[in-house]
């Protein structure tokens, strides 16, 4: 079961590579390093989570990480659902 999660996070990691350097946007290391974390947690819903995992190791603002989700989103790679309740913002990966 392990080897099946591990090759569905490469699938999905490389998917999304791809599909941001076809549609023409750079992958830098940051970028690149962000999707690897957003590929591993499938749903984020705490931005700010990730931020302070990368911030320090990696020099990652979090500004850098909310236009990297945005971009994911606009290439419909990811989704945003609204908890109604806490008014909050969760970030799912699209299932292709």
């Amino acid at each position: 079961m392990e080897l099946l999660a591990k090759r569905n996070y490469y699938v999905t990691f490389k998917r999304i590579l791809e599909t941001v350097h076809a549609a023409g946007h750079k992958l830098t290391r940051q970028r690149e390093i962000i999707i690897q974390t957003i590929c591993k947690l499938k749903i984020v819903d705490d931005v700010e989570q990730i931020w302070l995992r990368l911030k320090d190791e990696f020099d990652i603002a979090l500004a850098t990480i909310y236009s990297t989700i945005k971009l994911l989103c606009s290439l419909g790679l990811m989704g945003i659902r609204y908890q109604t309740d806490t008014r909050k913002r969760i970030y799912e990966l699209a299932n292709r």
